[in-house]
């Protein structure tokens, strides 16, 4: 049942509501002057405002970096590193004329004056490389057959290397590559077809490898770990 208000009790009511009233109708004045706003957008083609004046215009994406006040480019006394040759290169390519240019008449037997060198440095083909493991088993004279075991980190029919596992544990550690991403490099670069899972099992398995010297937090290593693959953009 309805509780009975008294006079005092409805005026202040009344003004409760009137109150109430009147932000509603401030507030629809304002929502209709913003989608009128909308509707009508103004820009340099139908006013006078400036493009860095539009609505809803684009903002430029702003670095998270921490300001440091200094200068941009390279710091005064910073030693800068320049590309040099090498006196031990990999490879070395002779170019020698095999015909004069002037009369055309052969020049292959004769020996050549090295004018100038010049060095490119790049890396080459980036190919994964298939290790197989053979066990054989010798009998001895005693009539007892040994079988030796398999080298530490060859564990299952197929499985991925060292350098696999630690080039995974730095693109995540260190340079913060996202799994999709990483997943799209060792497929493009590396030709290596690895599942997002593949690479958060090999993540948890270089960390177990860490010796206890190296885990920083104790017995709150365990928070070192992945728990959950990283999606595409997270950090």
């Amino acid at each position: 049942m309805t509780k009975k208000l008294s006079y005092n009790e409805l005026v202040s009511l009344l003004f409760e509501l009137q109150q109430e009233v009147q932000l509603l109708k401030e507030e629809n004045k304002q929502l209709k002057e913003e989608i009128l706003l909308l509707k009508h957008k103004k820009d340099s083609s139908n006013s006078s405002m400036p493009p860095s004046k539009y609505e809803n215009r684009t903002l430029r994406t702003r670095s998270l970096r921490e300001a440091t006040g200094k200068k941009l480019g390279g710091q005064k006394g910073h030693q800068g590193k320049t590309l040099e040759m090498t006196d031990t290169p990999d490879e070395i390519v002779e170019i020698k004329p095999g015909y004069c240019q002037c009369c055309g008449e052969p020049l292959n037997d004769i020996m050549g004056k090295k004018e100038e060198t010049r060095q490119v440095l790049d890396i080459p083909p980036i190919k994964a490389i298939f290790s197989e493991y053979q066990v054989f088993s010798k009998k001895c004279k005693c009539g007892y057959t040994t079988i030796p075991d398999f080298p530490q980190g060859v564990n299952a029919h197929v499985s991925y290397g060292q350098n696999i596992e630690g080039l995974i544990g730095y693109f995540y550690a260190r340079q913060y590559i996202p799994f999709a991403r990483m997943q799209e490099m060792f497929n493009d670069v590396f030709n290596i077809n690895i599942s997002e899972g593949g690479i958060h099992y090999l993540i948890n398995r270089f960390a177990d490898k860490w010796p206890r010297s190296m885990k920083p937090y104790g017995k709150g290593y365990k928070t070192v770990k992945l728990l959950a693959p990283m999606k595409q953009g997270q950090r």
